[in-house]
């Protein structure tokens, strides 16, 4: 059981000098055994890049080959499988598991990895039913944004949109 999202656009970018700083606050998350949906604890625990710890979590870095810095992030999706443990995984996973440690991953690493990203860097998400929402971040922290998909009126041009007579 799960939620399919999908990134709709993004502008992103942590500068090289940071990216230290952002990796600590991402393998901070998952220390003392902290576990989150979707994400590869060993994976994350294993990182020695930012890029790697990223992955880890479900989202791929590009990075400027002269400057070092992280240009772009895309959403990839589930990393880490239950490794074959299914139902009984996602029993333990909904008696055991602390209530916010399922809740949305990505708020906790973007909300972790804050400081580090540039001011005016945003990752716009579209999930199932066509909810939206932004996560924005002002060079501090991170604000998630609600969104709608609006489109403009239009007057039905194709002879079967017309209404019945």
């Amino acid at each position: 059981m799960g939620y399919c999202i999908e990134q709709r656009r993004g502008v992103f970018c942590i500068k090289a000098t940071n990216q230290p700083g952002a990796l600590q606050a991402i393998k901070a998350l998952t220390a003392g055994g902290a576990w989150y949906a979707y994400v590869d604890p060993l994976g994350c625990k294993k990182a020695q890049t930012l890029e790697e710890a990223l992955h880890a979590w479900g989202w791929q870095a590009d990075m400027d080959p002269v400057s070092g810095d992280v240009i772009t992030i895309k959403f990839e999706g589930v990393v880490f499988q239950s490794r074959g443990l299914t139902g009984a995984l996602d029993d333990y996973l909904r008696d055991y598991i602390p209530a916010h440690d399922l809740d949305d991953p990505d708020a906790f690493l973007f909300q972790a990895i804050a400081p580090f990203v540039e001011k005016g860097s945003f990752i716009e998400m579209q999930g199932e039913g066509g909810s939206a929402w932004r996560w924005a971040f002002d060079g501090t922290k991170m604000t998630e944004l609600g969104g709608e998909l609006h489109f403009p009126e239009q007057k039905p041009e194709h002879p079967r949109a017309k209404p019945p007579p």
